[in-house]
């Protein structure tokens, strides 16, 4: 048909992303590891996530952005550590962004909009330690059908 596809080898385990600031100078600011802990085995998009403390897979997330010349500014990274060999391995690399589970990272103190802005302006900005293990994030997703005449009669704000 002329498409074109890659095959990768499925690696069992538990998938991690972390999300990290670098400054103007290239310092690490935060670099902050969150563990998904929904069980789908093809995640799009993340539903549920843990901040958990795991250095090697903080290590390679930082070891990606700085060879992707990701630094300055905010990456997200996402790595899964095999069931089979304990490794970490490198699943993708969301330069420039945050992640959208990054709330429960603002829930435990990291004032994510204040170091931008005064990233932004040039002031410098302290580094952060990783917060402690525990805070979750859950996106509950439910979609509700109804006739557009029932949302016409809600009322307005």
């Amino acid at each position: 048909t002329g498409l074109r596809f890659i095959a990768q080898e499925l690696i069992r385990g538990v998938e991690y992303n972390t999300t990290s600031l670098h400054d103007h100078d290239g310092r690490v600011i935060y670099a902050i590891s969150r563990r998904k802990f929904e069980d789908r085995p093809v995640k799009s998009t993340t539903t549920a996530a843990v901040i958990e403390r795991r250095d090697e897979v903080i290590d390679q997330a930082l070891t990606a952005v700085k060879a992707l010349n990701l630094v300055p500014g905010f990456n997200n990274v996402e790595s899964i550590v095999s069931d089979q060999d304990g490794q970490p391995y490198l699943i993708e690399v969301n330069g420039g962004r945050t992640a959208a589970q990054d709330m429960n990272i603002v829930a435990s103190g990291v004032h994510l909009t204040d170091m931008l802005i005064d990233l932004a302006v040039g002031r410098a900005v302290s580094p952060v330690s990783h917060p402690p293990a525990g805070t979750c994030i859950l996106k509950i997703r439910r979609d509700v059908v109804v006739d557009y005449s029932q949302v016409k009669r809600l009322p307005v704000a």
